[in-house]
């Protein structure tokens, strides 16, 4: 039986997106790594391997992460190198910027939010990426994310969720700890 060089490599590098993804203890079943592993096999090579990386080295300096955030991390990062779709070190501040402009929504303020996520996800990346010997509380902002900015909310100031009325008095509090 003859193996050739191209199953080979492939069947290491599914190994290496398997391990990072599940590692030992996640759970095979859960959704969201499956979709994350099925979503990084279609990806370029050098891509996915540099996200598998990634992923293991997020894995081992965040112990306590929970699964469906990582997938979720993952899923974000995948579909910011499909729509760009170039290798990590040829992305430029550029092509995050014109990434970002497809997440804005003219009849929706939740935009706001997923740009806002997307930017801590894309920042965290790109410091690993170009600083992966450099603990992680120390490493800079490389050029291509220096520019980020997060969206402000709609009007410039943050809404208040609660106000004064919504807090309980000492009569509120009798009432609920009868």
């Amino acid at each position: 039986m003859t193996v050739s060089l191209e199953s080979s490599t492939a069947d290491i590098i599914s190994e290496k997106l398997k391990m990072a993804i599940f590692g030992t203890w996640a759970d095979k079943s859960d959704k969201r790594l499956r979709q994350y592993y099925n979503k990084l096999l279609k990806l370029e090579r050098g891509n996915a391997i540099t996200l598998a990386d990634y992923t293991l080295s997020y894995r081992q300096y965040n112990p306590g992460l929970a699964e469906t955030a990582l997938a979720t991390y993952g899923l974000y990062l995948v579909r910011f190198t499909q729509k760009v779709n170039k290798p990590f070190g040829d992305m430029t501040l550029d092509d995050l910027l014109g990434y970002l402009e497809t997440l804005k929504k003219p009849d929706s303020d939740k935009w706001r939010e997923t740009w806002n996520l997307f930017l801590v996800i894309i920042t965290r990346f790109f410091k690993w990426f170009y600083y992966p010997n450099i603990p992680d509380g120390e490493r800079p902002k490389p050029a291509v994310v220096a520019g980020l900015k997060k969206a402000k909310p709609k009007g410039g100031k943050r809404k208040k969720v609660f106000g004064p009325k919504d807090l309980w008095d000492e009569e509120d509090n009798e009432i609920f700890f009868k």
